[in-house]
């Protein structure tokens, strides 16, 4: 579930990044795991201006083609790890901090969900399998395999797009995502300006 989540976050700072370095507009960037029928679903997900969708679909595509097939590097992996090393450091102060409505909570899910329960020792030895095994070749193959897997796309068109041609260039955009991924992630706008 952890390496989903990591999987998910280095995506997320992978496409922001990539935005901002060509600083294209974009109204929203989701990249998350749910539970939907007893399944993990990742969904990687942005919303656009009409307008801009020729400038900004294929970079999404393009860039989670490059994490598919070139990962990410230890800068990024420290970034996200972070995360899990303060939870661990601060395990046993955050777990003091919980609540009766807290631990109800995170009951009912564990019960909806299939979760098992884990006692404060077992979140904390949990953390540290997970910090010790979230090296960077775990982590990009684990990446590489959830990119890889069998995915739906779908486009939402905007008032004046046609349906029909966003069909039309559903497998244009899915042969896009199948083309290799570029090396590296320091995108170069050869733009003078700010």
């Amino acid at each position: 579930y952890w390496m989903n989540q990591i999987a998910a976050q280095l995506i997320s700072v992978r496409l922001n990044t990539a935005y901002d370095q060509q600083a294209l507009p974009l109204q929203s960037l989701d990249s998350g795991v749910y539970n939907s029928f007893n399944q993990r679903i990742y969904e990687a997900a942005i919303s656009f201006a009409e307008q801009d969708r020729q400038k900004v679909q294929p970079l999404f595509l393009t860039t989670l083609a490059s994490l598919r097939d070139h990962g990410v590097d230890q800068a990024e992996l420290d970034t996200v790890l972070a995360d899990y090393i303060s939870r661990r450091k601060y395990a046993d102060q955050d777990w003091g901090y919980r609540s009766a409505e807290d631990f109800a909570e995170e009951k009912t899910y564990q019960l909806a969900e299939g979760e098992p329960t884990q006692s404060l020792q077992d979140y904390k030895r949990s953390l540290d399998q997970l910090i010790d095994g979230a090296d960077l070749i775990s982590v990009n193959d684990h990446l590489r395999q959830l990119l890889s897997s069998s995915y739906d796309l779908f486009a939402g068109a905007g008032p004046t797009e046609s349906v029909a041609q966003l069909k039309h260039m559903l497998p244009e955009w899915k042969a896009m995502y199948k083309l290799s991924g570029i090396a590296g992630h320091d995108v170069q706008t050869g733009s003078d300006g700010f």
